[in-house]
C-alpha cells in the first residue's frame, strides 16, 4: 500500500511538469510555477511574476494579481488566446464552434489571410467565413466544410474567377443573343450553313476520342447581336467567359456528312449565372 501511494505521487509530480516545465521547489527564493488558492502563479528567484512569462519555450500570461490567465486576453489593443493550460496558442483555434487565427506573435487576424497557400476571410470579430460572403465591391463563396476561398470554380451556379470573386459577366443581350441562336444552331446543321452564318473564326479541333468539332467563341454587342472572335488559342473555358474575354462558347460536334450531331453553348445570364445548353441525337459516326 505505502508503494502504491509512493507511485501516485511520482505521477502527480510528472503530470505538473508536463504542464509547466518549472514547478516551484521549497528553496528560500524559488522560481517557477506554485499553485495558490486554487491558481498558478510563476515566481523568478522568489518574486512573482505578471504579464508575460516565457517558460519552455512557451508564452504564458500573468494579470497584475499573478494569476496566470485562459481563454481569450486583449492586450496592448491585441486578441490572445491561451488554452486551458495558459499556454499562448497560434495557428487554427476552435472556440464556441467557430474558427481563429492567430499568427506568429499568437495575435488574433481579421480580415484576408494566406494560409498554406489557400485564402480565408475572418471577420471583424476574427471568425472564419464560410459560404457566401460580400467584401468590398464583390461576392466571394468561402467552403462550408475549411473555409477556404473558392477560385476557378462554381457555386450555386455562380462562377468565381482567378482572385475569387464571383463574376458578373453575362446580360440581358447575351441571353437575346442565346435564344436567336438556339433556333438555327441545331443537329443536322452543315457546316458550310454554319460557317455562313458565324464566318471563319473557328477552331477545327478533334477530341479525345476522335470526334472532330469547331469551337466558336462570339462576343455580344446588342440585343441579338453577336460576331465570332479570332481566339488565339485552342482551349476556352468558364474563366475566359468570366472575365468578358467572350461571351458565348460554341461547340460542334461533326459526323462523317458533316452535319452536326451535338451543339453545345455555355453563358452567363442576366443573373451572373452560368448556364450550359446543349442539344443532340447520339446516334454519329466518328470521322
Amino acid at each position: 500500500m505505502l508503494k502504491m501511494k509512493k507511485l501516485l505521487v511520482v505521477l502527480a509530480a510528472l503530470v505538473l511538469l508536463h504542464v509547466f516545465p518549472s514547478v516551484v521547489s521549497a528553496e528560500e527564493n524559488p522560481s517557477g510555477w506554485k499553485l495558490e488558492g486554487g491558481t498558478w502563479h510563476f515566481y523568478d528567484a522568489g518574486v512573482m511574476k505578471t504579464g508575460w512569462v516565457l517558460d519552455g519555450g512557451k508564452w504564458y500570461y500573468l494579470d497584475q494579481h499573478g494569476a496566470m490567465k485562459t481563454g481569450w486576453l486583449l492586450d496592448s489593443g491585441k486578441w490572445y488566446y491561451l488554452d486551458q493550460h495558459g499556454v499562448m496558442r497560434t495557428g487554427w483555434v476552435l472556440d464556441g464552434g467557430k474558427w481563429y487565427y492567430l499568427d506568429q506573435h499568437g495575435q488574433m487576424k481579421t480580415g484576408w489571410v494566406l494560409v498554406s497557400g489557400t485564402w480565408y476571410y475572418l471577420d471583424s470579430k476574427g471568425a472564419m467565413a464560410k459560404g457566401w460572403k460580400w467584401i468590398g465591391s464583390g461576392w466571394y463563396y468561402f467552403s462550408l466544410r475549411d473555409g477556404g476561398m473558392l477560385r476557378q470554380n462554381f457555386a450555386d451556379g455562380y462562377y468565381l474567377m482567378d482572385n475569387g470573386r464571383m463574376t458578373l459577366a453575362g446580360n440581358a443581350d447575351v441571353v437575346s443573343a442565346i435564344e436567336g441562336l438556339k433556333k438555327w444552331i441545331d443537329v443536322g446543321l452543315t457546316q458550310s450553313d454554319l460557317k455562313s452564318r458565324l464566318g471563319a473564326g473557328y477552331h477545327d479541333l478533334v477530341g479525345i476520342e476522335g470526334e472532330k468539332y469547331w469551337l466558336y467563341t462570339l462576343k455580344v454587342s446588342g440585343p441579338g447581336t453577336y460576331k465570332a472572335l479570332n481566339w488565339a488559342a485552342d482551349d476556352f473555358g468558364a474563366e475566359d467567359l468570366a472575365n468578358g474575354s467572350a461571351d458565348v462558347i460554341v461547340l460542334v460536334f461533326w459526323d462523317s456528312t458533316k452535319k452536326a450531331f451535338q451543339v453545345s453553348m455555355d453563358y452567363f445570364d442576366a443573373n451572373h449565372k452560368f448556364h450550359h445548353y446543349h442539344s443532340s441525337k447520339y446516334d454519329y459516326v466518328y470521322n
